[in-house]
């Protein structure tokens, strides 16, 4: 096993039913010694083997040491939420999430939105400039990675825009200072290998289900909350739709109304490459196209 990549087997608890093998997207997962092993070099971590792994031997990486540690070595350190901690803490208020995230040692807790629309700004202004052709988003770091590694000739399209979480992470760097730190809690286990990518922004990334081990571990229990505390420094309005399909085309669509731009939505890796590998051609004699490609 390899415990230093976001997803690993956990050798004696896989059953050899090789379920992963099959329907891994980037066939990166080989029958090594009679265990289904990730390959790190083919792998893009969109956790889909995590997902349908029967016996549970495909796991995420747990970084809760490295967030813990960063907590003892910063004197501020802030939690960079992903919005589609709705759907994950069920029932929860903000306030009271925060409050309870404050409780872990935090300094703070501070919408990935925030960023999901700087990454729509940009972007937008990069659709103005009217050159004809295929742009991709960049806003998902599994896809990217997905694109990179086997659609090589897609590379080009992708925009030079830093992801919502790292646009957020310098974000806040920028607003209280680069000494502090940044934790990102989210779904995806894509985010850890982003973060293992650029430390000089996102030092850890975690997934929700970490988050909660943390609470039960801390005995934080984030329904008794009744404090008042509020996302900093202000909170996300249209960035908050990102997680839903078509989210970052809404945010688009709500700042520019031309109709001589095309956006799509492609969801899964291998629609992703469908799409990418079959149209490419067809997207470059048309005005601009973006597609946001998301696992």
């Amino acid at each position: 096993m390899n415990h230093n990549y976001p997803v690993f087997t956990v050798a004696n608890e896989c059953q050899d039913c090789c379920k992963c093998v099959r329907h891994c997207p980037s066939k990166a997962i080989r029958v090594v010694d009679g265990r289904a092993s990730v390959m790190p070099e083919l792998c893009v971590a969109c956790g889909l083997c995590v997902k349908i792994c029967p016996a549970g031997a495909k796991r995420i990486r747990d970084d809760l040491s490295r967030a813990n540690y960063l907590l003892n070595e910063k004197e501020r350190v802030f939690l960079s939420l992903a919005p589609s901690w709705k759907s994950y803490f069920k029932g929860l208020k903000c306030e009271q999430l925060v409050s309870a995230v404050k409780k872990l040692g935090f300094a703070g807790v501070s919408e990935t939105a925030l960023g999901a629309e700087l990454v729509s700004a940009v972007s937008g202004q990069i659709l103005n400039r009217n050159n004809p052709g295929l742009y991709i988003s960049s806003a998902c770091p599994a896809a990217v990675d997905f694109i990179r590694k086997y659609l090589p000739e897609c590379t080009a399209a992708i925009t030079p825009v830093l992801s919502p979480l790292l646009t957020h992470a310098k974000m806040l760097r920028q607003h209280y200072g680069d000494d502090i730190g940044v934790v990102f809690a989210g779904p995806c286990a894509a985010k850890k290998q982003e973060a293992d990518r650029y430390p000089e922004l996102a030092n850890v990334a975690l997934t929700f289900e970490d988050i909660e081990h943390w609470f039960i571990r801390e005995r934080v229990f984030p329904h008794r909350e009744r404090g008042k505390a509020r996302f900093v420094p202000y909170s996300a309005v249209e960035g908050r739709v990102y997680p839903l399909e078509g989210g970052m085309i809404e945010t688009l669509r709500e700042r520019d109304r031309d109709d001589s731009k095309y956006f799509i939505t492609v969801t899964g890796l291998s629609n992703i490459e469908r799409t990418l590998s079959c149209a490419v051609s067809d997207y470059n004699d048309m005005q601009a196209w973006l597609v946001k490609a998301v696992v």
